[in-house]
């Protein structure tokens, strides 16, 4: 037998990362091509360890890394497909500036003080 690994791809990967993009952009509205692009880009996310094991999602430990790189997926639609609304901030950056100021905008839990 398989030892199988139970995940979810909709409440820890796609939901808060087209949120995340949705708002860091100010989206008239999110279409279907955007929801396509975050499926795809989850997909995309496995790494080779991951590929290996048949894991149907990354694993939890790099959530933040996968948010960011299905917002910055999604976000590239968005800009596509012209429902942005934050004045062409966006779409002035290339993609390692776009990663790096999403990435930037995510929030952190931290109650350290």
């Amino acid at each position: 037998g398989r030892t199988r690994v139970a995940d979810q791809g909709n409440n820890f990967y796609i939901f808060p990362a087209l949120g995340l993009a949705g708002a860091l952009v100010q989206a008239k509205h999110i279409n279907d091509n955007v929801i396509t692009e975050a499926a795809i880009a989850l997909a995309d996310s496995l790494n080779k360890e991951e590929s290996d094991a048949d894991r149907l999602y990354p694993r939890l430990e790099r959530v933040r890394e996968i948010s960011n790189y299905i917002a910055f997926r999604c976000i590239k639609i968005l800009i596509r497909d012209g429902l942005c609304r934050d004045n062409g901030l966006t779409a002035s950056m290339n993609d390692d500036e776009l990663y790096k100021w999403i990435a930037a905008r995510m929030w952190l839990p931290d109650y350290s003080h």
